[in-house]
């Protein structure tokens, strides 16, 4: 379904996404990913389980916060991040996807854990594998390519600072199944030169579609999703 918000940036559009690129997101995702009708509504059904195997992501974390809705405000605050990196980060001209998103986490009654939540999908030709030779974990578990992707778009966040919110660096870049970063939101795949909303409802009001406009995105493919597994 179209949409058009109007953020004090300027106005972005949201349309639906073509079949053809639907697929080849659909093809590229290592566990699929299906349209399905979810309450009379299409959906799409990211998978991101199949049998004992799960997706696999990378966690860029900071310093643990003191109470819970610490946790929750920063990992909003670092939705606005990625949206405000995400034209950025498509002119780097990876040839993979991304899945990208925030989490947080409790670890002990005080203490909570929060940060970005990365899905990174790397083509074997693609630039972002040609760019440096395999390097480190990431690559290993991910695929070569992976590194390049999620610290392009750490360069991305670095490059876009918006000095009117806190500022804090991550302190750890480990790979992690879906489910050890628990909570989980994701809010955007990025192919290509589109960014994809993952939101199944879109809420006007929130201040990540302002910071997409702000970092030059004007449009927007609506592909609301769920996460599923086989």
């Amino acid at each position: 379904m179209s949409f058009a918000i109007t953020t004090e940036a300027g106005l972005l559009e949201g349309v639906d996404p073509p079949n053809d690129l639907v697929r080849a997101i659909a093809t590229r995702w290592p566990m699929g990913i299906e349209e399905r009708v979810l309450n009379n509504e299409k959906c799409f059904a990211i998978f991101v389980e199949q049998g004992e195997q799960e997706v696999l992501g990378v966690k860029l974390q900071q310093p643990d916060c003191e109470s819970e809705e610490d946790a929750y405000a920063w990992a909003s605050i670092r939705g606005w991040q990625i949206a405000r990196a995400a034209g950025a980060y498509l002119k780097l001209g990876y040839s993979g996807l991304m899945i990208a998103g925030v989490y947080y986490r409790a670890k002990e009654p005080t203490r909570y854990e929060a940060g970005i939540a990365l899905f990174p999908v790397p083509q074997a030709d693609g630039g972002e594998a040609l760019a440096s030779p395999e390097s480190g974990s990431i690559d290993r578990q991910l695929g070569r390519g992976s590194r390049e992707m999620v610290f392009g778009l750490v360069r991305a966040i670095a490059d876009t600072k918006d000095d009117k919110l806190p500022h804090v660096k991550f302190i750890g870049t480990d790979v992690r199944r879906m489910s050890q970063m628990e909570r989980v939101r994701l809010d955007f795949l990025l192919f290509q030169s589109h960014v994809f909303s993952l939101w199944d409802e879109i809420l006007p009001e929130d201040p990540i579609w302002q910071r997409l406009v702000e970092g030059g995105v004007n449009q927007i493919f609506h592909m609301p999703s769920v996460r599923a597994a086989r």
